[in-house]
Formats: C-alpha cells, sequence, structure tokens
C-alpha cells in the first residue's frame, strides 16, 4: 500500500478527458470531418434544389 488507491487515479484522468472531448472538439481531424460533412451535405442540397426548380 505504498501506492494511495492506484485504481483511481486513470479514472479520474478518462473521466477528465472524456469531460475535455464533450465540451469541444480539440482534434483537428474531428474539425475536418464535420466540415467535410457540412460542405457534403451544402453539395447534396444544392444538387436536390437545382434537381427540384429545373
Amino acid at each position: 500500500m505504498t501506492d494511495p488507491d492506484p485504481d483511481t487515479r486513470p479514472a479520474q484522468l478518462s473521466a477528465r478527458r472524456s469531460r475535455a472531448r464533450t465540451e469541444r472538439p480539440s482534434h483537428p481531424t474531428v474539425a475536418a470531418a464535420v466540415l467535410m460533412l457540412g460542405i457534403v451535405l451544402l453539395i447534396v442540397a444544392l444538387s436536390v434544389a437545382g434537381v427540384y426548380t429545373s
């Protein structure tokens, strides 16, 4: 028992990491994926609107 409760320390680190992930995406890959998804949805919406209006 030299190390004070080694079980709770990784749990606290993982909880802190998951909380930071839910607050705001700090990974540039997540931001790039969201940006690409938005661009794809915009292109799809424009193409559908163009098909229905023509």
